[in-house]
């Protein structure tokens, strides 16, 4: 008796345990509001002279869409998923077993707006045994949200076609209209600026916009408010969004291109990541009667040199029996160069020997200076002083290198000075320094 009660408690025991297990594994996962698989009957053909029907069929269809949001986003992108709840039936096209076939099939979208997108699978083998169903994979297309809803996606017709080609072998449509499989409710979306919205072909268009994902834009011109978006209309794009603010810029060449019309309206469409918005521009031809040209010609100027005051005091000095030095600074010399293009320029000195009335001399190399030199902010070129030392023989104030675009004013000066020797003959010594620009 003790041995049958321990061996019901186990049991119960392992029991329990095995249900809350399952208990704790199960996981329901709830439809999206406004989702439903759907089954319809469809006639499929085979596709040629007399369009024989090779099949009648009802699969079950379910669409669903990624991201997976109650509430979606004016102008955004979507993920549709054709997935088969049932398979169909219908046999292999004749001809066709062992063959890679795809599939594409129609959605259609009802609301405010109607019209239709394509979604397509991933080519598979088809079985080879006689009156083998077709094999196919689910299918998938994007879609991008009109600016109101709500919408509903209902699924279409579908083709088979061989790898690669673009002919189907076969066809098959629903022989009553299916129902609808998926509503999807939409909010507003990102907003969306345009200035001018009448346009000149070859102008550039502004447009600015608030609640936008960060990213650089892309921008298409469409003939229709959702296609025919050809590459050709679209110039050069700058701009994005940051902080959800967007702005940027791009040139609409909206014009004709061969067989493409010129069109009186065209749509520019924003995009930043799976976002975006389109407004409506209005093509404009410029008037030649309603158009000035203003012409005007800018004329290079030259090199020019000017120097402050044409004398440089320099210190006096006691002798006492030691080597000494005369010091002061050169008066600033300034430099103007309008030409307006790359060249660069070279300001040299040399300098004489210093001589008094009374029949001194110092030698000219006992004259050094320490150059310095200013550039206006407003100038595009820059400068720079020469190297400390004699100046005597040839010594560069300061220069400018050959630049893409140089030019500007600058400013140079030094500080100088004159070594004398201890014993010195007395007497007011002068020099003459020559300055030369090239």
């Amino acid at each position: 008796m003790h041995r049958t009660r321990h061996i019901t408690r186990r049991v119960l025991t392992s029991l329990a345990t095995a249900i809350t297990v399952a208990t704790t594994g199960l996981v329901v996962v709830a439809a999206p509001a406004g989702a439903a698989a759907v089954a319809f009957p469809e006639r499929c053909v085979l596709n040629g002279p007399t369009s024989p029907v090779w099949g009648v069929d009802e699969p079950r269809i379910d669409l669903t869409v990624q991201p997976q949001k109650a509430l979606y986003s004016a102008g955004e992108l979507i993920t549709v998923t054709w997935h088969w709840q049932t398979r169909p039936s219908v046999p292999v096209p004749p001809g066709s077993g062992g063959l890679r076939m795809g599939v594409r099939a129609e959605v259609s979208v009802g609301g405010s707006r109607s019209t239709t997108f394509t979604v397509s699978g991933w080519p598979r083998r088809q079985p080879e045994s006689p009156g083998a169903s077709i094999d196919v994979d689910d299918l998938t297309g994007t879609f991008r949200l009109p600016e109101s809803g709500p919408i509903t996606l209902t699924p279409g017709p579908y083709e088979m076609f061989e790898n690669l080609s673009p002919f189907p072998a076969m066809t098959c449509s629903p022989t009553v209209p299916a129902a609808v499989s998926r509503t999807v409710d939409i909010g507003p979306g990102p907003t969306l600026n345009v200035t001018p919205t009448r346009i000149v072909t070859g102008r550039r268009v502004e447009f600015t916009g608030e609640g936008w994902p960060d990213g650089d834009a892309r921008v298409e011109v469409c003939a229709t408010p959702t296609e025919a978006c050809l590459p050709e209309w679209v110039g050069s794009v700058t701009g994005g969004a940051r902080n959800g603010h967007l702005a940027g810029s791009v040139t609409v060449d909206a014009d004709t291109s061969g067989s493409i019309p010129v069109l009186d309206k065209v749509y520019l469409r924003v995009m930043v990541g799976t976002f975006s918005a389109t407004r409506e521009l209005t093509r404009v031809t410029a008037s030649p009667g309603s158009v000035t040209r203003v012409t005007g010609t800018v004329l290079p100027g030259g090199l020019t040199l000017r120097q402050e005051a044409g004398t440089a005091k320099l210190s006096d000095i006691t002798l006492n029996g030691t080597a000494q030095a005369m010091t002061g600074a050169l008066n600033p010399v300034t430099v103007t160069d309008v030409r307006g293009g790359s060249l660069g320029w070279t300001l040299t000195a040399d300098v004489s020997d210093f001589a008094s009335p009374e029949g001194g001399r110092i030698p000219a190399d006992r004259f050094t200076w320490t150059p310095s030199v200013r550039t206006d902010p407003a100038s595009p070129g820059t400068a720079t002083p020469g190297s400390p030392g004699r100046v005597a023989g040839g010594s560069t104030l300061a220069s400018a290198p050959a630049g893409a675009h140089g030019g500007g004013t600058f400013t140079a000066g030094a500080a100088i000075a004159v070594a004398v020797p201890a014993y010195q003959k007395p007497g007011t010594y002068s020099a003459t320094l020559t300055l030369s620009i090239s």
